[in-house]
């Protein structure tokens, strides 16, 4: 096979398989591989030259530039990986408030059964209050009945309304004493259950408030290192796309070169 022949057909190859290997998902390591077959083809079929030195420059710095960038993007994928975990444990942080919330309206629901429940039991007693009350007045009705009966015996009359007189008293002194503790004990509870609903509040605001600051400061953080993965991203997508160029000039200008070499 004739030398020129030969050396277009290994031009071509070249020139396939460094188009080929730039559109790889590893560029470096192919396009060092074809620059490596270019270099022995030079160094086995011509006579050293200048260019191929200043050519050979050019490559290993568009190589240094091409492993920069990629270690750019892996720095940055790294970092959008951390932050894509940190969002994943505020989340969960999340959920676990609102199931303390949960807990704590069940709480709530609890204390206002309970009140409930106090409430019916004082309804009854006020209930067994209103018959005491009755029971007075049907006494009160019997003593009439006495005194008229027992009209001409007024000694009797007068013992009987002695003790009637004392027993009235003492049912008045223990209904009040009854009326007054009751009265206090519910106060008491009202207070109670006041300082419960407000304390339970206070509480619950405060920790709603407070988590939503945090998730609030923290998703503003996502953001801003979003925004910063997505320049450096463009950044080196413009550097990629400026070594593509330069590796394309590259290109260019070694044509001439292995035409002049043929």
């Amino acid at each position: 096979m004739p030398q020129d022949v030969e050396n277009d057909i290994l031009v071509r190859a070249f020139r396939e398989r460094y188009e080929r290997a730039w559109s790889l998902p590893r560029p470096r390591q192919q396009v060092d591989s074809v620059w490596n077959l270019a270099l022995q083809h030079i160094e086995h079929n011509t006579e050293p030259a200048g260019r191929a030195d200043e050519l050979e420059e050019r490559r290993a710095d568009l190589s240094q530039r091409v492993r920069d960038a990629a270690g750019h993007f892996s720095d940055a994928q790294q970092q959008y990986d951390n932050l894509q975990e940190r969002y994943d444990l505020l989340a969960s942080e999340l959920e676990h408030a609102l199931d303390d919330s949960a807990r704590q309206s069940n709480l709530l629901t609890q204390y206002e059964r309970s009140a409930q429940d106090f409430q019916a039991r004082l309804e009854a007693a006020e209930t067994g209050l209103r018959a005491r009350r009755d029971d007075d007045a049907e006494i009160r009705l019997d003593r009439l009945k006495l005194s008229k009966e027992l009209h001409d015996s007024r000694a009797t009359v007068a013992k009987l309304e002695r003790k009637i007189a004392e027993a009235e008293r003492l049912q008045q002194e223990q209904q009040t004493a009854f009326q007054q503790r009751l009265e206090k004990e519910r106060e008491q509870y009202r207070q109670q259950l006041d300082d419960l609903h407000l304390r339970h509040a206070d509480q619950h605001a405060a920790t709603v408030k407070e988590h939503r600051q945090h998730i609030d400061g923290l998703e503003g953080e996502l953001r801003n290192r979003s925004r910063t993965l997505r320049d450096e991203c463009d950044a080196s997508d413009r550097r990629a796309d400026a070594l593509q160029q330069d590796l394309k000039i590259v290109s260019d200008e070694s044509n001439p070169v292995i035409s002049t070499l043929k």
